[in-house]
């Protein structure tokens, strides 16, 4: 059974003091050591200043989603609040996964997830809300985000601001050449905002890929992806506004952040882009990349209106004589990001953690 588990650390009950991030993650990896061989995504939820610290783990295995909050000490201790072996967020027949998750500022989380209860060959797109009591707030069963004929897949979400959420998705509907980029807003009581089965994002001939989204702070969201119009993997950008408009102002089927076809990423499942608000409506992507021959990160921003910020093809976070890779990303508050990756270089066989600045003029700073 697929599951999915909801963490709240409090305070320890005999010292007061409250639990750490590390002490979360200690926790987490506890409780998932005997799963490693299985798919595991994890999400961090947080709350605002005053409130307890959340952890989300995401854990997949395969025929349902369910929750449980659990809460937890620093002496490890364990009691279930929403009950023994958890709640069911969906427990239809067929798979459900690929779940994702975010806080809905009310001390709950909207998740989102593939499903196929349609037929094991038939994947749609499906959401939940759920409060810090655990009570599922929607459809008992979910809410249908796209089941449009064909298949929908890797789904991701954002907060929207007003206790909803937009989510994205590729898409195979019928003439999409293979996948397409969609997207669909859900309100906190979760009907959806836009037209039915989601707005296209980027319907361009060729294979659109991977999608990953970030909120614009106004309502709607800035969402990125892989893109193979070209004929090698490129990496684009569009924005879809509050009312379910695809950005007017922004390029049709979005912006280009790096079209350099020198270079050609072999696999690009392991060449996601990465995006983070830059908190003036516009956004930063990252990505991995091999123009050089070994594996840099390189990253782009984009304001509110579409344009690029930086250099052209994306500035070089790290490039290296070595391989980077998976990197992630921050905001500095000041309009620039602070990435983190793995790399190489001291040792081709091992890996070490190195992180760079990098400035809202795309300068490195460090």
């Amino acid at each position: 059974m697929a599951s999915v588990y909801l963490f709240c650390l409090e305070k320890d009950e005999k010292t007061g003091q409250k639990v750490n991030v590390d002490t979360c993650r200690s926790l987490g990896k506890a409780a998932i050591k005997r799963r490693r061989e299985s798919m595991f995504e994890k999400r961090i939820s947080k709350t605002r200043e005053g409130t307890r610290p959340r952890l989300w783990f995401g854990l997949v295995a395969a025929v349902s989603i369910a929750a449980m909050l659990i809460t937890a000490s620093v002496s490890l201790a364990v009691v279930a609040v929403w009950g023994e072996g958890g709640m069911a967020v969906c427990a239809q027949p067929g798979v459900q996964r690929n779940q994702q998750i975010v806080s809905d500022d009310s001390g709950g989380a909207i998740m989102t997830w593939v499903d196929a209860r349609s037929g094991s060959e038939i994947w749609d797109i499906y959401a939940q809300r759920v409060d810090g009591e655990g009570n599922l707030l929607w459809e008992p069963s979910g809410v249908v985000i796209c089941d449009e004929v064909g298949n929908q897949k890797r789904p991701r979400i954002t907060k929207d601001g007003s206790g909803g959420a937009i989510i994205t998705w590729k898409d195979d509907r019928p003439g999409s050449d293979g996948g397409d980029i969609y997207a669909q807003r859900i309100d906190s009581v979760g009907e959806t905002q836009w037209i039915d089965n989601g707005v296209a994002v980027c319907d361009h001939s060729g294979l659109q890929e991977t999608p990953q989204i970030t909120s614009d702070r106004d309502g709607g969201a800035i969402i990125t992806w892989n893109d193979e119009r070209s004929g090698d993997f490129s990496i684009y950008a569009n924005r879809v506004l509050s009312s379910g408009t695809v950005d007017p102002v922004w390029p049709d089927d979005g912006v280009a952040l790096c079209t350099d076809t020198v270079y050609r990423i072999p696999d690009f499942t392991k060449f996601i882009p990465q995006i983070i608000s830059d908190n003036e409506g516009g956004a930063i992507i990252s990505w991995q990349d091999e123009r050089s021959g070994s594996i840099d990160i390189y990253a782009q921003r984009v304001d509110s209106g579409g344009s690029t910020q930086w250099t052209l093809e994306g500035v070089g976070v790290c490039t290296n004589n070595s391989d980077q890779g998976l990197q992630r990303s921050t905001t500095d508050s000041l309009g620039g990001a602070i990435f983190v990756w793995w790399d190489t270089r001291s040792d081709p066989n091992g890996l070490d953690l190195y992180a760079q600045r990098v400035d809202s003029n795309g300068t490195l700073k460090w």
